[in-house]
């Protein structure tokens, strides 16, 4: 549904099930789509879930001017969801940027909030440590107007596009989960093993290079490999061109958190 916020600005909201309201705030550079694998877990344990796609992201209208995008703003535009989904009072879960919001608006609007959740961010009262500054280098980036955004856009947006998660979920169902990947020319995913679900992978556009229990061995369009339990493996995009590949994963558990990385370019080992 859409949703207006005090100042005019449109936000796309989706509610999803039945019973006490939960409202998830994404965080940055995402949107609602972030919480695709929370909704469904939620829905099942009877609540209602609501999602909407922040000021600036995804579908919901992008105003014009940084004045546009202050914390008040978006604690407005959480009232104007709330009160749309004729919820008075619901359990807020932000994530990010998303959990600022949170924060703020259980400030604000306390009588709005039941229960608040932060997710993948330091307590507000936790120690101010190097290592946290160092996590948190790209709010600095930013508060340089112009450069920022230059950097960014530079070649074809490949700053952003390294940022993003490289995968879309094609469907999902019990035991199974089909995902499209995209890997950059010259671009290579972390060393990595699953100990819950196998993979079957189909090469749709360009070349890839697959490392598995230490062979390698190349994929052109229309070929395929299967990538067993525990099977020690990476993909890789050796050529000039964006690689596609469909994987299809089969488990009990196919969750992000199911991996083990022996090698990686983030240093997540």
């Amino acid at each position: 549904m859409r949703v207006t916020s005090a100042d005019g600005v449109e936000l796309h909201v989706e509610v999803h099930g039945d019973g006490d309201p939960v409202l998830l705030l994404h965080g940055w550079p995402d949107d609602a789509d972030l919480w695709r694998n929370q909704v469904p877990a939620l829905t099942r344990r009877g609540f209602r879930v609501i999602t909407p796609d922040l000021r600036g992201f995804g579908r919901s209208a992008r105003p014009a001017g940084k004045d546009s995008y202050h914390l008040a703003s978006s604690v407005a535009d959480v009232a104007a969801v709330l009160d749309a989904a004729q919820a008075p009072q619901a359990h807020v879960v932000g994530h990010d940027w998303g959990a600022a919001v949170a924060w703020l608006t259980a400030m604000f609007l306390p009588e709005r909030v039941r229960t608040l959740t932060a997710v993948s961010v330091p307590h507000l009262a936790a120690k101010d440590t190097v290592r946290q500054r160092e996590m948190a280098w790209y709010q600095l980036f930013f508060q340089f107007e112009e450069v920022a955004e230059a950097t960014l856009k530079y070649d074809n947006w490949a700053a952003l596009r390294e940022l993003a998660p490289g995968y879309q979920d094609i469907d999902r169902g019990e035991r199974f989960r089909a995902k499209r990947l995209t890997v950059n020319p010259g671009a290579k995913l972390s060393l990595q093993s699953h100990n819950r679900r196998a993979e079957h992978w189909v090469v749709v556009k360009g070349v890839a290079e697959v490392t598995l229990d230490g062979k390698i061995m190349t994929l052109h369009e229309n070929e395929s490999t299967y990538i067993p339990i525990g099977g020690i493996h990476r993909l890789a995009n050796p050529g000039p061109e964006l690689l596609e590949v469909v994987e299809v994963q089969t488990g009990d558990y196919l969750e992000e958190d199911d991996i083990a990385r022996y090698e990686d370019i983030y240093a997540r080992v």
